[in-house]
């Protein structure tokens, strides 16, 4: 990364930043005399502990790493954050995050949450300047990790109001000393951070948010801040009795099987997470062929600790699907090495038009990709399509059944990994993809390995058939399975399909 240097000393920087962390950013404002009694020791929240590989994680987070983690949805303008970071926080970094309970992340609420309205009509939370702010801050965090929180604290204490800009952000980054405040704010004009912002939209209604500030850990909620004696037991409460870490926070990946009938085309199940995730992804594509309808798997409410799916047909079968076995993935957003495999994951939000994917992890040569919406915002049945896969990135699509076309922005994880053998969470798994040889008949993969008792994710690499269409597959063994690129039938019952690159993942259960 290209630093972008201050016209300082470095003696003079290392004070200002201590001093900065000493008293908040009050002096510096020159908004007070005075430094108020509460901030005459060390401030807990602008010096707060960061982990140690702050890049794998995709919001704002402090703490030790690998604890339990609680969520705080805030905004940057509401007047009840900025009551509970000056008033409350510090109490509880203080007693949970400094002695390595608790890890805490920040979610900046920019959106309404889906079925609620606490601030009238209006899309955005408290105002349209609110993505802004959120995406801003969100490259403070990417460029400077360990100087983000005294950044936090700053844009509390002299909380924004108005319409704020781009200029107005960076002015806020320079009155913090973040040397990196350029890069942070093209990071932001760049898009990068409009998934991410957009998503806490749907987390915090998950979660039942409907207002700012919202402390959630182990899935219950409360108001932090009002009284400070009452957070601090609300959280002790949900705390392990031993003190130490209660949960798997932190994790970066776990895979698993399921097996499912969908006697309701409206029912949906639920699955847990043996991990605690920040922004996961999960990847559930193709299943066995047990039932010969066209059918694939959707997926809604992806969060950090489980999801709902149900199989899915198109709209012109009846429903209902006899069962079927597929396997998931679920890795953690952000640019890993898993067992010495590269490996990125990451979202994006598009419809049925193409939308490009840059990834930001260095692969030697093209990776075998995979997507899925993780959101239901449009009701109609949809699967992913890649084109222009590449080392440096893709193009993905939603389509729906031939016969309708169109699909609203759903969000989409996606999944990229070189080729070759990885391991994460304890599981070891290869990943590898075949020629433009797969086509409607039924073609052998043998795997590079051998595989005890394998469970097999794929999806199609290529665009060379434009139709909607997914993997079916059978006789999974320990060293080959076979897969076919079953189309759907809305428009005609012509089902054969070009030929095809396949990409795979198989894994041991």
């Amino acid at each position: 990364m290209t630093r972008q240097n201050p016209i300082r000393n470095a003696t003079q920087n290392t004070t200002r930043r201590t001093f900065m962390r000493l008293i908040g950013g009050t002096a510096l404002f020159g908004l007070a005399n005075t430094v108020n009694a509460n901030h005459t020791t060390a401030d807990p929240v602008s010096g707060a502990p960061v982990p140690d590989t702050p890049g794998q994680y995709t919001y704002a987070t402090m703490g030790h790493g690998g604890n339990p983690t609680a969520t705080l949805y805030g905004n940057f303008k509401c007047p009840y954050t900025k009551d509970f970071v000056l008033n409350n926080l510090e109490d509880v970094i203080r007693e949970f995050v400094e002695p390595g309970r608790l890890d805490i992340r920040f979610r900046a609420l920019a959106y309404e949450p889906p079925g609620h309205s606490s601030h009238g009509s209006s899309y955005y939370f408290i105002s349209d300047s609110d993505p802004l702010i959120s995406e801003s801050a969100m490259g403070a965090w990417t460029a400077e990790p360990n100087e983000y929180w005294a950044f936090f604290r700053n844009m509390f204490e002299n909380r924004v109001s108005g319409n704020v800009s781009y200029s107005d952000m960076r002015v806020r980054m320079n009155r913090s000393d973040l040397e990196e405040r350029d890069t942070a704010i093209s990071w932001a004009k760049e898009g990068r951070y409009e998934d991410p912002v957009y998503q806490t939209r749907y987390a915090a209604g998950d979660d039942g948010v409907t207002y700012t500030p919202t402390f959630e850990l182990n899935g219950d909620t409360t108001p932090p801040h009002h009284d400070t004696h009452d957070i601090l037991n609300w959280i002790e409460n949900r705390l392990p009795d031993d003190g130490g870490s209660g949960g798997s926070s932190g994790s970066l990946g776990e895979f698993g099987s399921i097996t499912a009938k969908q006697g309701d085309e409206n029912e949906w199940f639920d699955e847990g997470l043996a991990g605690s995730y920040d922004s996961p992804t999960v990847i559930a594509k193709s299943l066995t062929y047990d039932g010969h309808d066209p059918a694939h798997v959707r997926l809604r409410n992806v969060g950090s600790s489980g999801f709902q799916y149900r199989i899915e047909e198109w709209e012109y079968e009846d429903g209902p699907h006899t069962s079927e076995t597929f396997g998931y993935a679920v890795f953690e957003s952000g640019a890993h090495s898993l067992g010495g495999a590269t490996v990125e994951v990451g979202h994006v939000t598009t419809d049925d038009s193409f939308r490009t994917v840059s990834f930001e992890q260095d692969f030697a040569s093209t990776p075998v990709v995979f997507s899925q919406a993780q959101s239901r915002n449009g009701l109609d049945a949809v699967i992913t399509r890649h084109h222009e896969v590449s080392r440096d990135g893709m193009d993905i699509c939603l389509k729906e059944q031939d016969r309708y076309g169109a699909h609203t922005d759903e969000s989409v994880g996606y999944l990229a990994v070189e080729e070759g053998y990885g391991s994460v969470g304890g599981t070891d798994f290869e990943a590898g993809r075949t020629g433009d040889v797969v086509t409607h008949q039924w073609h052998e993969i043998s795997f590079d390995g051998s595989h005890d008792n394998p469970t097999f994710i794929a999806d199609i690499q290529t665009y060379n058939g434009y139709d909607s269409s997914e993997i079916r597959y059978r006789n999974l063994t320990s060293s080959s399975v076979e897969v076919r690129i079953e189309e759907e039938r809305s428009a005609d019952d012509e089902v054969a399909h070009r030929a095809e690159s396949v990409g795979y993942l198989v894994f041991d259960r």
